[in-house]
């Protein structure tokens, strides 16, 4: 460079279609960073339809022995032949029937190939801003070049990616964004799900080869090509296996421990935390980890981190399980899932530069039909952006299902209502208190104003006040990775009268089977049949050596290190870790959030899954605080608003036809009857029930679909369910203002 170069000045996109793509200009390692900056139009592709079958459709043209599966990471066939005489098996990518049109089960994405502008999307992790290297910005018109800071995370990542002999085109948000440019950022953003669906391929920058990186790769990338992680949790040997053999939960891996603290420091390298990533990886037809001079494809990368996290011999404190959880989730989403557990989920343990791309970082993987009611807004505050998410949510869903998130103990942005939730703030309590179904199949009641008194948006909303707190336990039960510390914590809390001499519970059962109910969050076989959950009565006898109460449990001691802890103990030790054991003035006993005290009020609201415990504000007293929600034993399966279930009826919970655990049916036990129609209610009248409808993601979790006779209007809700319907019964219901 002759001439001392200039600051680089970006030039306005001129069009609504256009956006910049940065061309690495090739070199070698230390050379200096050159690129180009062009304005392209980014037009969508021309729709085409496809013919690949679905799951259920394409099982019926396999012959004999033969069944299909969907690969959990990169959602291809795999097609399965199991010999009836050894029942040895063997997999393959292709269908067994070669007059079976390829185009029935391959997802081509022909119209990709020759799409235009071909590019490249990077994902990374931006890093500091301090210390920036620099990038010359060259053009082919002039010989002169202006210079742009990099951070030294995207240098790094540009002098490995680069090619020595030719140039590289790819789209990188830092570069291809005006960064400085409030308005420009407002309108990119909302194209970020296009850019990374229409990227020829997503290069994952993990970073440089730090702490042999690039060993873990390699060793990832060969276990994960062994087998093949299905939708339904399903291991099967993969076509190209070079070992065969059963791969499960059981298998050893002959690693050292050095291999497996490598493995560890790379999953917990700053970019498996990064929230834009979500929708970055999962956009995209065709992604590539790298991470120094080693890469390994996406598909295979998530097979080995899934079978990681379910293996027995991984050891904790090398790899621990909610390490490989937060990685684990990258692979667990798809674009039907429902709108809350994309919010709920992927935002937790998420980081990112700026804390309003905890809501706007996840649009790309939502449906238009709600991520077109959040416009990005950079210039107002994060407070706005997550009071924004919350009321879109309740007017497109109506339910209120991301008070899940709510909690006054953990909050970091100025200015959030209660029953706003902090996507910035780091969860209080383990998310383990669903599947209570408290409100039963209806949807929310609920407005929001501006106060002038109180200077706040406050939240208008249904429901029933159930009990008031009148003890709660001394601490509440720490969260961490060591379950055997919280189990003895939980058997501290064991309350003195559990045996036969003890009062019945409110709902006319003993008081320790109410217990171990509350102790299992409800999640014994009775109501989960189909899952691997003890009976009710091996449950209540807690007889293992990590029994959580009762004679085996030595309250207080640590258990026998010796014995692992099974399945059912395990969740029911993650549903009390972070939360405080209560009573009530009603008898009711529950776990609510760590800073539930004496007063609190234990309410039940429309359109919400569990109840919720409130506090009465200390600037009016006729408003409250949501202090978190929690479960409580006796107030699931509607009976704030419909009174107990008749007996001998019980609710039981099975996974819907589009595999969510989220299908509650009734069933009487003595006639052997399962139906969905709860049987305190009376007959639908105008309504028809539509049977098993299919799911999109805009639907709530919990979902009817009903058919008015006349008109013909479909609602998501049981209309007997509606606050007219309920008050008509003669119910009660309460407006509670949440502040």
């Amino acid at each position: 460079m002759d001439s001392l170069p200039t600051n680089y000045e970006y030039k306005k996109l001129e069009h609504h279609d256009d956006l910049r793509l940065v061309t690495i200009l090739p070199g070698e390692f230390s050379d200096p960073i050159r690129l180009e900056i062009t304005h392209v139009p980014l037009l969508p592709r021309p729709t085409t339809t496809s013919r690949r079958l679905a799951l259920t459709e394409l099982k019926k043209t396999l012959p004999p022995n033969w069944t299909v599966y969907e690969a959990r990471a990169s959602y291809r066939y795999l097609f399965l032949h199991t010999d009836p005489e050894t029942g040895s098996q063997t997999s393959s990518w292709k269908h067994p029937v070669d007059t079976i049109d390829s185009s029935l089960y391959l997802d081509a994405d022909e119209d990709k190939k020759h799409y235009e502008p071909k590019y490249e999307a990077l994902s990374y992790t931006w890093c500091t801003p301090l210390h920036p290297e620099t990038a010359h910005i060259v053009t082919t018109r002039s010989s002169s070049s202006s210079t742009l800071p990099v951070r030294q995370s995207l240098a790094s990542a540009l002098r490995h990616l680069r090619y020595g002999d030719r140039p590289r085109t790819m789209w990188i948000d830092a570069i291809c964004i005006n960064q400085s440019d409030v308005e420009e950022r407002n309108e990119q953003v909302i194209r970020m799900a296009e850019i990374y669906r229409l990227a020829q391929r997503v290069i994952a920058w993990l970073g440089p080869d730090s702490a042999d990186g690039s060993q873990a790769i390699q060793t990832l990338g060969f276990l994960g090509s062994q087998f093949v992680v299905t939708v339904d949790n399903a291991v099967l040997a993969a076509p190209d296996a070079t070992e065969r053999r059963n791969w499960d939960q059981r298998t050893a891996l002959p690693y050292d421990q050095d291999t497996w603290v490598r493995i560890g420091q790379l999953l917990d390298r700053d970019y498996f935390r990064r929230l834009w990533i979500i929708q970055e990886i999962q956009l995209a037809k065709d992604v590539m980890l790298c991470c120094g001079e080693s890469s390994v494809g996406w598909d295979r990368f998530c097979n080995a981190v899934h079978f990681l996290y379910t293996n027995q011999h991984v050891e904790q404190s090398l790899i621990p399980k909610m390490k490989l959880r937060t990685v684990k989730r990258l692979a667990q989403m798809g674009t039907s899932y429902p709108i809350s557990w994309h919010i709920l989920n992927l935002v937790d343990g998420r980081r990112c530069t700026d804390q309003r791309d905890l809501v706007y970082g996840l649009l790309g993987l939502l449906p238009m039909s709600f991520s077109s009611l959040i416009k990005p807004r950079y210039d107002l505050p994060v407070a706005y952006t997550y009071r924004e998410a919350m009321l879109a949510y309740i007017e497109h869903v109506q339910r209120l299902d991301l008070l899940e998130a709510c909690s006054l103990a953990r909050r970091e942005q100025p200015g959030i209502p209660s029953w706003v939730p902090d996507f910035s703030a780091a969860p209080a309590v383990g998310r383990e208190v669903g599947m209570q179904l408290a409100a039963g199949y209806s949807r929310c009641w609920a407005e929001s104003a501006w106060d002038e008194e109180s200077q706040r948006h406050l939240l208008r909303v249904a429901g029933v006040r159930c009990a008031t707190i009148t003890d709660v336990g001394k601490k509440p039960v720490p969260v961490g990775d060591d379950l055997s510390e919280t189990l003895a914590d939980v058997r501290a809390l064991e309350p003195d009268h559990l045996d036969d001499t003890a009062p019945l519970y409110v709902t006319g059962e003993s008081f320790r089977v109410a217990y171990a109910k509350t102790a299992a969050g409800g999640h014994v076989r009775e109501r989960f049949p189909t899952l691997k959950f003890p009976d009710l009565g091996t449950w209540a006898a807690q007889d293992s050596p990590n029994a959580l109460f009762g004679k085996h449990a030595h309250k207080g001691e640590a258990p026998d290190a010796k014995v692992p802890i099974n399945f059912a103990e395990e969740r029911a030790l993650r549903l009390f870790q972070g939360r405080r054991y209560f009573s009530t003035d009603k008898g009711y006993i529950g776990l609510g959030p760590a800073d539930c005290e004496a007063g609190d009020i234990i309410c039940v609201f429309l359109g919400y899954d569990a109840p919720v415990i409130l506090r009465p504000w200390r600037r009016t007293p006729t408003a409250y605080e949501l202090v978190g929600d929690a479960f409580v034993h006796g107030l699931h399966d509607g009976t704030a608003f419909l009174g107990q279930l008749p007996s001998p009826w019980r609710v039981q919970v099975f996974e819907d036809d589009s595999g969510y655990l989220t299908s509650y049916r009734f069933f009487n036990p003595e006639s052997n009857l399962l139906t969905d129609e709860d049987p305190r209610l009376g007959s639908l009248q105008q309504w028809t029930r539509i049977a098993n409808p299919p799911r999109v993601a805009s639907d709530p979790v919990l979902l009817q679909c009903f058919r008015h006779n006349e008109t013909g209007e479909i609602i998501k809700y049981d209309p007997r369910m509606h606050p007219d319907a309920l008050m008509m019964r003669g119910l009660v219901l309460d407006t509670f203002c949440l502040a």
